[in-house]
C-alpha cells in the first residue's frame, strides 16, 4: 500500500525523487514513469496479500510467505534502482524466487534454464555498456547517450533478456508452464508483477538518450502484434484453468508492448 501511495504522490506532482538508502548505499529513484510501476505494484501485492490470508492457513503452502514478500521487495528495488546494474540483480532475486514458487517442478526447471540465459544477455549488455559509456548510472547513461547513441547490439541484447521475462513470444516458453504448477498467489504476482519488470526494463533500455533508431519502435510493435495474436489464440484452444490464464497473460504482454512501441516509435 506504501509502495503504491509512493508513487501515486510522484505521478500527481509530476515530480522525480532521488537519493540513497544509506544503510545498504543502494541509489534510488522515483520518476513519474516508474511510479506508474509502483502503484501497478503495490496494488497487486496487496490484492495478494490480503488472498494470503486465508490461501496460508494450508500447511504445505506457508513456506511460500517468504518467497512472496522477498519477490515483491525485489521487485520494488528493481523498478526504483537508478543504476541498470542493480535493476539486473534485483530481477534475478525477483526472478529467482517465482521459479522456487513453482515448487521445483519440471516447468521450473525449464523456467530456471531460460532465466540464467536471459540474465547472462543482460550482464553482457550491462558489461558492454560500462565499455563505451563507463557507468551503469541510468541518468549519466542518458545524457552520454545524447552525444554517443546507443548501440543496436546492447539494445537487442537487452531485449531478449529482459523479454524472456516479460514472456514475449517466442520468447514464452515457461510461461503457460509455470503459471500451471504454482499456487493462485504465485500465479497472480507472476503475471502482474514478475513479468512486468521485464517490460519496464526494455522499455527503460528503448528511451535512453531519447534518440531511438525508428526500427526499434517498428520492432517492438511487430512483437507486441504477435504475443497479442498467439496469447489469444491459444486461449480460445485452451481448458485448463491456469493455462488458460497463461495465455491471456501473454494476451496482455502483447497489448502493452504495442503501447510500448507506438511510444518508441513516435519518438523516434
Amino acid at each position: 500500500l506504501y509502495t503504491a501511495a509512493a508513487g501515486f504522490t510522484v505521478l500527481t506532482g509530476t515530480v522525480g525523487v532521488s537519493g540513497a538508502l544509506s544503510l545498504v548505499s543502494y541509489d534510488v529513484q522515483i520518476s513519474p514513469l516508474n511510479a506508474i510501476w509502483l502503484i501497478t505494484l503495490g496494488l497487486c501485492g496487496l490484492f495478494v496479500s490480503l488472498y494470503n490470508i486465508d490461501w496460508h492457513r494450508h500447511a504445505q503452502v506457508k513456506c511460500n510467505g517468504l518467497q512472496i514478500n522477498m519477490l515483491m521487495a525485489a521487485a520494488v528495488c528493481a523498478v526504483i534502482a537508478s543504476n541498470l546494474g542493480m535493476f539486473v540483480v534485483m530481477a534475478e532475486i525477483m526472478a529467482l524466487c517465482a521459479v522456487f514458487l513453482t515448487s521445483n517442478s519440471k516447468e521450473g526447471k525449464l523456467w530456471f534454464a531460460l532465466g540464467r540465459l536471459g540474465t547472462l544477455l543482460l550482464a553482457i549488455a550491462c558489461w558492454l555498456l560500462w565499455q563505451r559509456y563507463g557507468t551503469l548510472d541510468l541518468r549519466l547513461l542518458d545524457m552520454r547517450m545524447q552525444q554517443l547513441p546507443l548501440g543496436s547490439d546492447i539494445w537487442l541484447l537487452g531485449v531478449i533478456g529482459f523479454g524472456l521475462l516479460a514472456g514475449i513470444i517466442p520468447l514464452h516458453g515457461w510461461v503457460p508452464q509455470a503459471h500451471a504448477n504454482a499456487s493462485a498467489p504465485a500465479a497472480a504476482l507472476f503475471s502482474t508483477v514478475v513479468m512486468k519488470i521485464g517490460l519496464l526494463g526494455i522499455l527503460t533500455l528503448s528511451l535512453l538518450g531519447g534518440n531511438a533508431p525508428l526500427w526499434w519502435g517498428i520492432a517492438l510493435l511487430v512483437l507486441g502484434m504477435i504475443t497479442a495474436f498467439v496469447g489469444g489464440l491459444y486461449a480460445l484452444m485452451e481448458h485448463n484453468i491456469q493455462r488458460l490464464l497463461a495465455y491471456h497473460t501473454l494476451e496482455n504482454i502483447g497489448i502493452i508492448l504495442l503501447g510500448l512501441g507506438a511510444g518508441v516509435t513516435g519518438i523516434a
